[in-house]
């Protein structure tokens, strides 16, 4: 009887707790905001005509993948000629310093360098023909189609970095209990049975009372 009792009492108990703990506890603050991510503008830095595209929007791209692709023209004969030319001021300066001759000797070292700078300068050339991912991504918006012209360091695909996410939101002014640098718990609709780390960047307030509220979201799950 006493230990039917007891258990009742802890029974009435939790019961009492559990209704305190619910009228106490504060009301979650719901706000309408869309996730965004920091866009990365990619591009080369000489252009040219476009020779192929491969991706499209909505898609995901690894970093170093290539994503746009110009036509070389003459870069390739240039870079052929480059290399040859290197081998033969490589060997005139050979020929020349088994001889000894110090004048001649230092100006085919500077021809040699010359070829070897001029080498460096269309191997850069060519590998801004390939337009790749700088980091992990999704492709926001792409508008190329092969033949298009570019120009030079003209940006022509928006990559979303999925590493950085952030939400704006606005607050009333009466629910404003965040400062700058704040960390809380935050669900979305998408996935309501997950919790996300919020940190807040910035803050304005607007008329009428209320408060511009943008903050981070990290997308490692945060338990509370």
């Amino acid at each position: 009887m006493i230990k039917w009792v007891m258990a009742m009492v802890v029974v009435v108990a939790l019961l009492i707790g559990g209704l305190i703990y619910s009228q106490q506890r504060p009301e979650m603050l719901k706000v309408s905001g869309f996730i965004e991510a920091d866009a990365i503008q990619v591009g080369s830095r000489i252009g040219g005509r476009v020779k192929s595209v491969t991706t499209v929007e909505g898609e995901a791209a690894n970093i170093g993948e290539t994503l746009v692709e110009f036509e070389p023209f003459d870069l390739l004969e240039q870079q052929s000629e480059s290399v040859l030319k290197i081998a033969e001021r490589q060997a005139d300066y050979d020929r020349i310093h088994t001889g000894f001759r110090t004048k001649e000797i230092q100006q085919a070292k500077a021809a040699v360098q010359a070829a070897e700078a001029a080498l460096r300068i269309i191997n850069t050339q060519i590998g801004e023909l390939k337009i790749k991912a700088p980091v992990n991504g999704i492709i926001e918006a792409v508008d190329l189609q092969p033949g298009n012209l570019v120009a030079s360091n003209a940006p022509v695909i928006a990559l979303l970095d999925p590493s950085h996410l952030w939400v704006r939101a606005y607050i009333p002014e009466n629910r404003l209990s965040f400062t700058v640098g704040d960390e809380f718990a935050v669900t979305v609709d998408s996935f309501p049975l997950e919790r996300f780390r919020g940190r807040v960047t910035y803050l304005l307030m607007v008329s009428p009372p209320a408060a511009f509220l943008q903050f981070t979201l990290c997308r490692t799950t945060f338990y509370v």
